[in-house]
């Protein structure tokens, strides 16, 4: 059974960002009713990147190939580049950021003429 839990990405007065990791859904409640605006809740997708680390909504993995991708949550499933995420397929990827503080890193190649969402370093 997977692991539910939840971090929030807030941007405090001066602009610093700030996690708070390992929220129960009656943390988010409150923080989402209190911080409505500034509060961005991510739910853990159950799984790790190849390294161990855990991937959240919104994390933004690499692949074997080099190409980026947001992890996003869709028709009930979580999803890579419209592939549902699952433990073999992220063995091979790593999350190198999240698309609130490192959102350049999806815009890169959005000059290129593909018409893949995928990005590559």
């Amino acid at each position: 059974m997977r692991e539910i839990k939840f971090r929030c990405f807030s941007k405090d007065s001066s602009m610093k960002m700030q996690y708070m990791n390992n929220l129960n859904i009656n943390e988010c409640i409150k923080l989402h009713n209190n911080k409505s605006k500034s509060c961005i809740i991510m739910q853990y997708t159950g799984l790790k990147d190849k390294n161990g680390k855990e991937i959240y909504e919104g994390d933004i993995l690499k692949n074997k190939l080099g190409y980026f991708d947001e992890v996003l949550f869709f028709d009930g499933s979580f999803k890579v580049n419209r592939l549902i995420l699952n433990r073999y397929f992220t063995n091979e990827m790593e999350v190198i950021g999240n698309i609130y503080e490192n959102p350049e890193l999806l815009k890169k190649g959005d000059d290129d003429d593909t018409s893949d969402s995928s990005r590559q370093s």
